[in-house]
């Protein structure tokens, strides 16, 4: 069955009742919307299909009717076009006799927005990021097109409550898998029916759908200068529209009337703050964090590290080795075959971090835990004399990762400044000089300090090494620029840590040479980078990007799915920040910062740390919303947030 109508040109299953097929009129890429392993529309727990209805609406048009059969309910689907706008209703009927409460445990409707990394052009052009909000009444979803455009789809709910969503998917890094959005519990009596219903409209971008849904009755929108607070900061608030009459604001409890769209509630303790705002028969929410400052969360984080995380002394191969940490059972973990336990590779960042904090400050303590794991970096993964960065100890070269040169060269520059030794910078020269000869200039690695090492070569008087830095990096910068935005697969087809180093290199480049080309040619980069981001009301997704795959490769659990916050996505405050001080753009420094604020939940103030958070309800059926066991990889996100001074 294909309807079509304005804009829109759809394609239902005639057997089954569900969407196949979503696009646009004008589209020339005919990009369709909606695909995955199971199809729009069904149910989550799968319900046995009864039949098909076909009958007329009130205004003389064609309303579709499906209806299913459920464990003690029955599913009641209406698709129809309403002033230009696709809907969809699904109404669910207690038929069990008795009374039934459903929720996300037992109830969901599959929604397989299109976003999935297939490399190459068609990522860009025929793939979204979905940008999801269950915020009960206001709820939403803003899918974007990977490679940007004026054609991208919204779904925003019109009628009944999201309170969140799961996750089913293959296990692989480049899908992020089939959407399934969830009431919260609802109870139903005999007979009774709550419904789910949406619109499906096409917006122009993120302010555009923004603009769209302030024009829906009933949605209120929740907006904050800060999503992540420090201890004594005032929640400042704006509620949109700010509606006639009062707003109930209910925060951990306390409930108090406000009137117009402007709120201050003081500062509150340390932990996650759920806020609901209640509107008539309406009801949203919005999550905040108040968290330790970021020295102090350092200063701790580091204690926790040389006393807990590093590998006591002892003839193994391991001593002084900084390892991931088991916060269950307490116990360091390690692995040759599991490369992202291992003893090199990301956990370089917990010995950077050390570095920089002892800049803020003497520590005998964590002094001597440095030196230790400086001696095994030198001993067992990085070969001073030639510059090469292993994957593992013992300078295990089977296999060459050239993400890991930029970490020991950050490492490197801050033991520099830490001790002020020539001959740390003869080690950092060697080391980029072995990045670019296994072929760095055309790979997209991570945090490489380009910049950074050139004017610290030049400011020491090492005119030829820094000479020779410029060459190679500007080899690189322009590899990126001709490459443009399509970008080769790394680790993963597509991500945004791809996208991030394209526009930190060409920015870094330009900061060295000056040339305008290189500061228009990030831009364009620096657009797409942004569509990763979302712009919900919870510290734990405004603006941070989206990655799907790292709770897999780096947890305990080994659960795919939605890692919100991921410390990665501080590559993106790196970004913004650098773009602001070149261009003075302060709305990317004030972004900037957020997205630091926003990843210090993966920190506890007693040093504690976790890799990831798994947002959804569920992933393949097991349960997420928690922070993983596993410290392994989250320093940088601290690290970074203490290299941008902005928390001085």
């Amino acid at each position: 069955m294909l309807l079509r109508e304005g804009s829109y040109r759809i394609a239902i299953d005639d057997g089954t009742g569900f969407l196949t097929s979503l696009s646009h009129r004008d589209d020339p890429r005919d990009m369709n919307w909606i695909e995955g392993a199971r199809p729009w529309g069904e149910e989550g727990n799968g319900p046995a299909y009864l039949g098909k209805v076909t009958s007329p609406d009130d205004s003389g048009g064609e309303k579709h009717v499906f209806s299913y059969q459920g464990e003690g309910y029955r599913l009641r689907v209406e698709r129809y076009f309403l002033d230009g706008r696709f809907h969809e209703s699904y109404g669910v009927t207690n038929v069990s006799g008795r009374s039934l409460i459903i929720g996300p445990e037992d109830f969901g409707i599959c929604t397989p927005f299109n976003d999935s990394y297939d490399g190459g052009e068609k990522t860009l052009t025929n793939r979204c990021h979905a940008h999801i909000w269950c915020g009960l009444s206001t709820s939403y979803v803003c899918a974007l097109r990977m490679g940007g455009g004026d054609i991208n789809l919204g779904l925003i709910l019109t009628e009944g409550r999201l309170g969140s969503y799961s996750i089913e998917r293959e296990t692989a890094s480049n899908d992020r898998g089939d959407i399934i959005l969830h009431p919260p519990l609802t109870a139903l009596g005999p007979d009774q029916t709550f419904t789910l219903g949406w619109d499906l409209i096409w917006h122009g971008g993120k302010e555009d759908f923004r603009e769209v849904l302030r024009s829906y009755p009933g949605i209120v929108l929740i907006d904050a200068p800060r999503f992540t607070l420090f201890p004594g900061e005032v929640m400042s608030l704006e509620i949109q529209p700010p509606l006639p009459g009062a707003h109930r604001v209910d925060v951990d409890g306390e409930e108090q009337a406000i009137h117009g769209g402007s709120v201050q509630l003081p500062g509150r303790e340390e932990g996650f703050h759920r806020l609901t705002v209640k509107t008539g028969d309406r009801e949203t929410e919005a999550v905040f964090h108040v968290s330790s400052p970021v020295g102090r969360l350092a200063e701790e984080r580091c204690r926790f590290i040389r006393m807990k995380q590093q590998f006591p002394d002892s003839p193994s191969p391991l001593s002084g080795a900084y390892l991931t940490y088991d916060g269950e059972t307490g116990r360091l973990v390690h692995s040759h075959r599991r490369m992202d336990t291992n003893s090199a590779r990301e956990r370089l960042g917990m010995g950077v971090l050390a570095a920089k904090q002892l800049q803020r400050g003497e520590d005998p303590d964590l002094r001597e835990s440095l030196e230790k794991y400086l001696r095994f970096v030198y001993r067992e993964i990085f070969d001073s004399s030639t510059g090469e960065v292993f994957n593992d100890l013992g300078y295990d070269g089977s296999y060459r990762r050239l993400y890991n040169y930029p970490w020991v060269a950050l490492l490197l520059l801050e033991i520099y400044a830490l001790k002020g030794d020539g001959e740390i910078l003869t080690h950092l020269y060697r080391c980029l000089r072995s990045y670019y000869a296994g072929g760095g200039d055309r790979f997209y690695s991570i945090g490489l300090p380009a910049l950074r090492s050139y004017r610290l070569f030049l400011s020491r008087g090492r005119a030829g090494e820094a000479e020779e830095v410029a060459r190679m990096f500007r080899t690189h910068a322009d590899h990126i620029r001709g490459t443009g935005l399509n970008y080769p697969p790394h680790e993963v087809s597509y991500e945004q840590s791809i996208v991030a180093p394209a526009a930190d290199y060409l920015l870094q480049q330009y900061g060295i040479s000056g040339e305008d080309p290189y500061l228009e040619e990030a831009e364009k980069h620096l657009a797409a980078l942004e569509l990763f981001n979302g712009f919900q009301p919870d510290c734990r997704l405004r603006d941070i990007a989206i990655r799907h795959w790292d709770g897999y490769w780096f947890g305990k659990r080994r659960l795919y799915g939605d890692t919100f916050p991921h410390y990665w996505s501080v590559l993106t405050a790196n970004v913004f920040l650098s773009y602001s001080e070149l261009t003075g753009k302060n709305r990317y420094r004030e972004r900037a910062e957020n997205i630091y604020r926003n990843n210090l939940c993966l920190f506890s103030s007693d040093g504690r740390a976790s890799c990831a958070y798994l947002y959804p309800y569920k992933v393949n059926g097991i349960n997420g919303e928690y922070f993983d066991p596993y410290a392994n990889d989250q320093d940088w996100a601290l690290y970074y947030a203490l290299d941008s001074n902005l928390f001085c």
